[in-house]
């Protein structure tokens, strides 16, 4: 499970998430896979062996004329994009895709973050109240270790209202205890695909990477969070105290990550 600590700081409330619809079957929401691939227009180094070279590439020169340029082609390689993703089924993919191989590259993760929050077709709100008592009794069943009657609770959650990212994020986890990493890797995409600002859910993907055996994307999701995050000292610390805990699945990750973060 993630630290405890990043739920508590970011969100208020008990759990976090995004909205989709889900189907009752988790694996049939699979919707989001990294393909560790790159695009012809859009091309440049992903983080894997070292990470000081990659953060070190990635910090700002300081001059004005400077940014301007480095700006104007944020603009220009993600209109490139844009492009793509206008006739592309899967659009929140490619860009989450895309943000997981490059999580260094802040002007135009950006203009990304705004594409994915204006994507058309977002889910329709749902019944909150019948939501709410899922997601309570999910969160109960968490606690007492009963974690298939726990998938179960947060499923009919998401789909009384599809549009709460809580009880997605806790339908996240709660996949993540019972191992079926694929169900959640679909369903944690389809939380950051409108809702990219949030840091739990590239937490939860990070770990569901780890168990996967995908370092490098378990990596740069943490990255992914911090550059993305509007409370970036918050989840630096979140991503800290992961680093302290030999126990956290995420540890590794996160080590990796703040030797990048701290360069940025």
């Amino acid at each position: 499970m993630r630290n405890a600590s990043l739920q508590e700081i970011m969100f208020p409330r008990q759990g976090v998430g995004k909205e989709s619809k889900i189907s009752s079957n988790p694996a049939s929401s699979k919707d989001f896979t990294y393909t560790n691939t790159t695009s012809n227009d859009i091309s440049t180094k992903t983080i894997t062996n070292s990470d000081q070279e990659t953060a070190q590439s990635a910090q700002p020169t300081g001059a004005l004329s400077q940014l301007n340029t480095q700006e104007k082609l944020a603009v220009d390689l993600t209109e490139s994009l844009r492009v793509q993703v206008v006739n592309a089924k899967n659009s929140g993919a490619i860009l989450l895709t895309w943000i997981l191989q490059h999580p260094t590259r802040l002007p135009e993760i950006n203009q990304i973050k705004l594409q994915l929050e204006n994507l058309p077709n977002k889910p329709i709100n749902g019944d909150r109240i019948a939501a709410k008592k899922f997601n309570e009794q999910g969160l109960r069943l968490m606690k007492l270790d009963q974690i298939d009657d726990a998938i179960s609770s947060f499923r009919n959650g998401t789909e009384a209202d599809p549009s709460d990212p809580e009880i997605k994020d806790n339908f996240v986890t709660a996949l993540i205890a019972g191992k079926q990493f694929s169900a959640a890797e679909g369903i944690a995409g389809d939380i950051l695909t409108h809702h990219p600002r949030m840091a739990s859910a590239w937490f939860n993907l990070s770990e569901i990477y780890t168990n996967q055996g995908k370092p490098s994307e378990a990596t740069n999701a943490l990255i992914a969070s911090y550059q993305l995050s509007d409370q970036k000292n918050e989840v630096k610390e979140a991503i800290r105290a992961n680093t302290l805990d030999i126990n956290s699945p995420i540890h590794d990750a996160a080590k990796k990550s703040m030797k990048v973060i701290e360069l940025l």
